[in-house]
């Protein structure tokens, strides 16, 4: 097999295996530091915290993380199902960007 084809097949391979091993997930509940960061977390509940530039510099305060889990509250609330969804995505798409 040259090495290129190679290549695409593993592209086609990382989001096949990621939906295999990841599926189980996306109809469970909230769990674990689900509660803190979701449930309970008032942050991603108002868009007020990301129009502040100085809570985009501190990388620790994760704040990409959480405008993506703030834009998932918007558009889903708190229904479990597509946080796990987005999760899934978002660990596809880096897998892919890793391989690349």
């Amino acid at each position: 097999m040259k090495k290129e084809k190679k290549k695409y097949i593993l592209l086609l391979l990382i989001p096949i295996l990621g939906c295999i091993v990841f599926s189980n997930s996306i109809t469970s509940f909230f769990v674990y530091d689900d509660i803190p960061l979701i449930v309970n977390n008032i942050l991603i509940k108002d868009f007020k915290y990301f129009k502040d530039i100085s809570n985009w510099i501190n990388i620790h305060n994760r704040p990409l993380s959480f405008f993506t889990l703030a834009l998932n509250y918007k558009y889903s609330a708190l229904e479990a199902e597509s946080y796990h969804l987005l999760n899934v995505i978002l660990h596809i798409l880096t897998s892919l960007t890793a391989f690349l």
